[in-house]
C-alpha cells in the first residue's frame, strides 16, 4: 500500500512539473528585417551556386573535347572549386585566414 502511494505521488508530482516547461504563447509573427541589420545577400548565394553548378561547362577549366569529370574528388573541376571558394571566402565573406587543408591517413593513437 505504501509503496503504491509513494508511486501515486512521484506520478502526480512528474505530471505537475512537465506542465511548467510547455509555451502557453503560441503566437507566430513574421518580423521583416529592418534595412540596417544584418541579412542574406541571395543574390551573392546565388551567383556562387550557379559558378559551382557550372563547372563542367567552364571552357577555362574542361577544355572542349576533353572528359568532363565536373567537381569529382580529385579532378581538375574539384581543385578549381577549392581555388574559387578559397578567393570567394577571403574576398567577400571576411574569412581573412581561410586556407586549404591536405587531405590524407588519420593517425590513430597508439
Amino acid at each position: 500500500m505504501k509503496k503504491k502511494i509513494i508511486c501515486l505521488l512521484i506520478g502526480m508530482l512528474m505530471i505537475t512539473s512537465s506542465n511548467v516547461f510547455f509555451n502557453k504563447n503560441t503566437n507566430i509573427k513574421a518580423d521583416v528585417a529592418e534595412e540596417n541589420e544584418d541579412y542574406l545577400d541571395f543574390e551573392y548565394m546565388w551567383n556562387v551556386t550557379t559558378e559551382l553548378a557550372n563547372v563542367i561547362h567552364n571552357t577555362s577549366i574542361y577544355p572542349p573535347g576533353s572528359i568532363k569529370k565536373g567537381r569529382s574528388f580529385g579532378s581538375v573541376g574539384d581543385r578549381w572549386v577549392a581555388e574559387y571558394l578559397l578567393k570567394e571566402f577571403k574576398d567577400n565573406c571576411s574569412f581573412s585566414n581561410a586556407r586549404k587543408v591536405q587531405l590524407g591517413n588519420i593517425d590513430g593513437p597508439g
